[in-house]
Parts: C-alpha cells; sequence; structure tokens
C-alpha cells in the first residue's frame, strides 16, 4: 500500500540533463549574412506529447536586455554549437535555431528564450524557423491557458457558515479531462493557499502510488510555491496538465488531501462470495500500533469524541502539509473483541455534531460523512473521533476517508 514508485517530474518545471542545448555558444560566425546570437533552453521534457501548439512569442527585458520567449519548442537531445540567428525581410525579422554538429536522432520539448538587439524588439512582424508568430508584451489569456502546467482560478472567500457545513464531510471530488496530444489536464476545486499564490512562481512534481488489492492508482501532487506569501488564506481551483497517465489514475492526492476523479468507477468486489451478514469476524489481536488505544463511548448516531484541543492557524495546516511525506494519513481500527471503532487523531471539526453516519463500504475502502441535516455548533475545534464501525466488516478495512481526507488503516 505504501510503496512509492520513481518519481517523475513534471515537464513544466525541470530541465534534462541530456539536453546540451541549454549550452548556447555563438560560434564563429555564418557564411549566410546571418546575426548569430545566444539561446537559453527551459521546461525541457522528453514526453513528446507536452508539445503544445503555440502562435504568440514574448518579448520581454532583463537585466537590461531584450529576449523573446517561444514556448513548446522541438529541438535535439544533443548538439554541437546549438546557437541562433536572424536576418530581416523588410521589416519582419526572422529567428532560426541553428546546430553546427550532427544532431541526435531524439527530440524533447523546451521553451526558448533568444538575446535580441533593440532593433529586433521593435520588429512588426516575427517569424521563427519560418513559422510566423504575433511578437506580444503579456501573453493572451487564452495562450496562457493553453501552455501553463500549474493555473488557477480567482481567489476565494474561505469563509465558513452553516450553509456550507454539508460539503465539507464528504468525499472530495476532482475532474479529469483530456487534451489534444494524449495530455490530460485535472481540476481541484477549493484547495486552500495562501492569498498570494502566483502560478507563475509554482512548480510541481508528481508520483504515482498503486493499490494492487483495491486495484486503484493515486496520483501524488507535490506543490512548490515560491510566490511572496500574503498574511490570508483563500480557495482556489487548481488545474494541473500532465502526460497520459495522469488519465489512469482513479485518485489524486495534493498538500495531504486525496480526491476521487468524478466519474470514476472502482472495482467493489469482494474477495470472497460470503454475505456479510454471516461473515463472522476474526478475533481482534492489537499491534503495537493500536497498543494502548481503547474504545469510546459514542452517542445514539454511533460518534464519539476525544478533547477538544484549539485549532492551528491555516498557516500551519498549510505548511504542515506541504512538509508531510506522500504516504497517507493514518487511522486505526481498534476494537475490545465484541464492538469496532476506527479512530482518526486530531481532526478540525465543528466543536459538538449531531447526525446520522453515513458509511459507503467498497471492497477494503470506507467513506465517512454526516448525513445532510447534520446539526452542528458554531465554535470549531480539534480532536480525535470515534466512529463504531459494523462487525461484519471492520476486520475488511484497509483504507477510511473522513471529511475529503484518505487514511490508511492500520490495526
Amino acid at each position: 500500500m505504501n510503496k512509492i514508485f520513481p518519481l517523475f517530474t513534471v515537464a513544466a518545471f525541470a530541465v534534462m540533463a541530456a539536453v546540451t542545448a541549454c549550452d548556447s555558444t555563438s560560434g564563429n560566425g555564418p557564411s549566410n549574412g546571418r546575426t548569430v546570437g545566444e539561446f537559453e533552453t527551459k521546461n525541457c521534457d522528453g514526453n513528446f506529447n507536452s508539445r503544445f501548439p503555440v502562435s504568440e512569442a514574448l518579448l520581454f527585458q532583463e537585466d537590461g536586455s531584450y529576449k523573446i520567449e517561444i514556448k513548446s519548442q522541438k529541438l535535439h537531445c544533443y548538439s554541437e554549437g546549438a546557437h541562433s540567428e536572424w536576418e530581416w525581410s523588410g521589416d519582419s525579422l526572422n529567428l532560426y535555431t541553428v546546430n553546427d554538429g550532427i544532431p541526435a536522432s531524439c527530440s524533447v520539448v523546451c521553451d526558448l528564450i533568444f538575446d535580441v538587439g533593440e532593433k529586433e524588439a521593435a520588429a512588426k512582424a516575427f517569424t521563427f524557423n519560418n513559422d510566423p508568430f504575433k511578437l506580444v508584451t503579456e501573453y493572451s489569456p487564452e495562450e496562457k491557458e493553453q501552455t501553463s502546467w500549474f493555473t488557477i482560478s480567482t481567489c476565494k472567500d474561505n469563509s465558513l457558515d452553516d450553509g456550507l457545513t454539508n460539503s465539507l464531510y464528504k468525499p472530495g471530488l476532482a475532474q479529469k479531462t483530456e487534451l489534444e496530444g494524449n495530455m490530460y489536464q485535472i481540476t481541484i476545486p477549493n484547495v486552500p493557499g495562501n492569498c498570494g499564490m502566483d502560478p507563475d512562481q509554482v512548480s510541481f512534481t508528481y508520483d504515482y502510488k498503486l493499490d494492487l488489492v483495491a486495484k486503484t492508482m493515486t496520483l501524488i501532487i507535490d506543490l512548490k510555491d515560491s510566490s511572496p506569501q500574503a498574511n490570508c488564506v483563500c480557495n482556489f481551483d487548481m488545474s494541473f496538465k500532465g502526460p497520459y497517465e495522469f488519465g489512469k489514475a482513479d485518485y489524486v492526492s495534493l498538500l495531504g488531501t486525496t480526491y476521487r476523479f468524478e466519474g470514476t468507477v472502482v472495482d467493489t468486489t469482494v474477495a470472497d462470495t460470503t454475505s456479510r451478514d454471516t461473515v463472522k469476524a476474526p478475533a481482534f489481536i492489537p499491534t503495537e500500533k493500536t497498543a494502548g488505544l481503547t474504545l469510546m463511548e459514542t452517542n445514539q448516531y454511533g460518534i464519539g469524541k476525544g478533547e477538544c484541543k484549539e485549532n492551528k492557524s491555516e498557516y500551519e495546516k498549510i505548511h504542515e502539509e506541504m512538509d508531510r511525506d506522500y504516504e497517507l494519513p493514518t487511522a486505526y481500527l481498534i476494537s475490545d473483541g465484541k464492538r469496532y471503532q476506527i479512530l482518526f487523531k486530531d481532526v478540525e471539526d465543528y466543536c459538538d455534531v449531531q447526525a446520522e453516519i453515513s458509511m459507503d463500504f467498497e471492497n477494503n475502502w470506507i467513506g465517512i460523512s454526516y448525513s445532510n441535516d447534520a446539526i452542528v455548533s458554531k465554535c470549531t475545534c480539534t480532536y480525535d473521533h470515534y466512529f463504531d464501525i459494523d462487525p461484519n466488516i471492520a476486520p475488511k478495512i484497509y483504507d477510511a476517508s473522513f471529511k475529503g481526507v484518505e487514511y490508511d488503516v492500520v490495526r
């Protein structure tokens, strides 16, 4: 369950070591009368499916010099003497990439940045390798959306009221959309983040976690935000683009919360064909992971609670999740030999909840939520949650979900 497979770094934020085109050289000057220049590469990816069709080139200034950025361009993996050349055709600036040596048989996709002069920056028309581009000082929203690996919605108010109560306890859903080029975009709604988050200063990596028992795959996304931090938190809809493997995942995990993809059908067959009504629970033997944990008295709804503790600040919670390992948090299956409970430690919730419990059981997973007519208190605090579990299904449970968070269940 906890095996982590090799890390794949998202194309948008890693340069492949094999690409020596990054080591741009100016050469000795061509014989065709063109002007020789240098170029840099960034966001290189060996997955050719990551190439987006682009129509705009970005003109900007950096350290007093002019530069032109062209996204999502094909390059050979390595070659000697890689450099740029440009020439004029009337008012049109024509830019080229050139390899002096024999190019490699493999290719990568990179964003290219070219050094140009003041005259070139004033060009009225622009082509790159004979393809026309619109030279802009700011990408259009359509182009930015198309070529960005990571995008966010506008900052949403994160305040909570009783009208939003029910949504807090249902497992979150993410959306998955197939794009051109055998790629996928996933969108996770209402993710809490710092109000100062700038998508241009956020990078992400991804990994996969396979559950061979439940026949499911979880896509695990790790965010790294270098944006200036504001003194507030709000909710964003976060979107990520990636290769076709994204489309195979049944769940996506971000900042410690796991979301089920909307429309995902999970195999719910159980290992045996015996009716649940006649399944006899095996003798419960506590391990060192559950040693010392005892059952809690529950109310008429089967809910027990520990001591109310002070909530952590939003800042503390976000940074704890960012620093946390990829492995899911732990819940505990405990028993006295007759009754079973699942214990979720240190969960922030309303100080008091009066509600029926809804439990969805699939294979070795159980999802726990409150009913739609939940009556809640105005205050919130952090406390341990205990839920009574049917002894007929409790021994089969190895994964659980509560308040949109997925847990590994240990006994």
